[in-house]
């Protein structure tokens, strides 16, 4: 087990994104080492080029607090590549936009629009930017389709001076309000540090006092779904050392029944099996939930009672039911 916690910041379908660490030293020089792959910059970097990309890269963390970011799958942590937000210049203007670097074995398989849509959702919700770019060479047409689909248009061309060479390209651009409007259906997982209030109204679908949120949204990690826009969000906490719950579970009631609560429960799951062995979740007395939960691989643990009666101010009521007990499923981490 990990002696710490490394917990991606942003998930898709297939993918997850973390921070690079000096650790990723050895996947980079395989990865930007690649000529084919480092077609743009044509020419694969030396070893010392590499480490002085890393260390580029770790400087914009923190004087930026973004850059490029690892991508790996998710079913096996297999190194796609990088991608990332990046503050750049073009033509003497400093711009804010998206770039990616994959393996070549990764190409034509969709991790390039996966990924980038994600980038999108991070840059315009989390980041609350009011403008994305993209600079693409003007020969690059895979990369100018991926743009394309996403809404992005080009706005300019200009010359990019690299190695006393001239490298033609376009200038892409897309406006946060334009985007909002017509947001690609593309699912993106988003790990909320701050403002988690701002999800509130939402969070108290799933508990519906504000007081008992707040004795653990502090302590615990908030996961927002986006598909267009905002599906569903989940809280888990750790209770031990390798024992997690699910907290609240909400979901928007006009997208119930479409698999975002399956999908975040599961995705929990599968996450917290890097430092965990358990995965708790309680519940009211309600049978319809309690089938969600064991479909998902929860099994009945224990009850405590008379715990909404004891630690709420109201009576809590559930498809008009009166919820009294406080009925715990758990799931084994140890097979995810």
């Amino acid at each position: 087990m990990k002696a710490e916690r490394t917990v991606p910041f942003l998930i898709t379908e297939r993918l997850e994104f973390s921070l690079l660490e000096p650790g990723d030293l050895a996947e980079l020089e395989i990865l930007l080492g690649d000529p084919e792959v480092m077609y743009a910059w044509e020419h694969g970097f030396t070893k010392a080029e590499v480490q002085d990309w890393l260390k580029e890269n770790l400087r914009r963390y923190a004087a930026d607090g973004y850059s490029y970011w690892a991508v790996r799958l998710k079913n096996d942590g297999s190194f796609v590549g990088v991608m990332g937000i990046l503050k750049e210049q073009a033509a003497g203007e400093v711009c804010i936009g998206i770039g990616y670097i994959l393996h070549r074995k990764y190409w034509r398989q969709g991790y390039a629009g996966e990924g980038a849509a994600a980038l999108c959702q991070y840059a315009f919700r989390k980041m609350q930017l009011q403008t994305l770019t993209a600079q693409i060479r003007t020969n690059n047409f895979a990369s100018q389709h991926v743009a394309e689909k996403l809404g992005l248009k080009v706005k300019s061309r200009f010359i990019k001076s690299y190695r006393s060479q001239e490298m033609p390209h376009f200038l892409y651009t897309i406006e946060r309000d334009i985007w909002l409007q017509d947001a690609p259906d593309s699912l993106a997982v988003l790990l909320v540090t701050e403002a988690k209030k701002d999800f509130l109204q939402l969070l108290l679908l799933g508990d519906e006092d504000e007081k008992m949120l707040d004795k653990y949204l502090g302590r615990g990690e908030l996961f927002a779904l986006y598909k267009g826009g905002l599906k569903a969000t989940v809280v888990v906490t750790r209770e031990k050392k390798t024992v997690f719950e699910v907290k609240n579970l909400a979901v928007w009631p006009q997208e119930q029944r479409r698999g975002y609560g399956r999908f975040l429960v599961t995705e929990m799951c599968r996450l917290y099996s890097r430092w965990g062995t358990k995965m708790l979740v309680g519940t009211g007395d309600i049978p319809w939930t309690l089938h969600f939960y064991e479909a998902c691989g929860f099994e009945r643990s224990y009850i405590v009672k008379d715990f909404f009666t004891d630690n709420y101010p109201q009576p809590i009521f559930e498809n008009g039911r009166q919820l009294k007990d406080m009925i715990y499923l758990e799931r084994s981490l140890k097979t995810v």
